[in-house]
């Protein structure tokens, strides 16, 4: 097996952290990353895009922001049991959120829980858009 040198595993770090950091702006998907306590760290772009806020308007806000008034305690609620519980995939569910403009849309999101820098625990949320999709539905 070849020797690494520091010089060269530290440059495979770097290109490695890029490309993740790459792959995470150019997602079709919305991807946010929530603290323990719900307050947005990560957004990327089709996530900012999605809601109509700039990255700056959401990182440090509590992500309910983009919940509807209604939900707000039970999201709230829930983001925190999955935080403090033992199981590292939220289920998927579709759920109602409300744009920056106030357009209520309709979301799949699935979540997992890493780990992040600092030993706490962290949440990644994926979102889909589907409010067309709803829009196709018989009554």
């Amino acid at each position: 097996m070849k020797e690494v040198s520091p010089d060269q595993l530290y440059r495979l770090f770097n290109r490695s952290k890029r490309n993740t950091e790459n792959v995470i702006k150019a997602a079709p998907i919305g991807i946010c990353i929530t603290n323990p306590t719900g307050h947005f760290e990560m957004v990327n772009p089709a996530y900012c895009d999605f809601y109509g806020y700039r990255q700056e308007e959401l990182l440090g806000l509590h992500f309910t922001l983009v919940v509807p008034d209604v939900y707000r305690a039970r999201l709230s609620a829930l983001h925190d049991d999955f935080m403090q519980g033992n199981e590292t995939f939220e289920l998927r569910q579709e759920w109602d959120v409300v744009t920056k403009n106030g357009e209520l849309r309709t979301i799949i999101a699935e979540a997992a829980r890493i780990e992040g820098e600092d030993g706490q625990s962290r949440k990644v949320t994926f979102i889909i858009d589907i409010t067309s999709a709803n829009s196709w539905k018989c009554a």
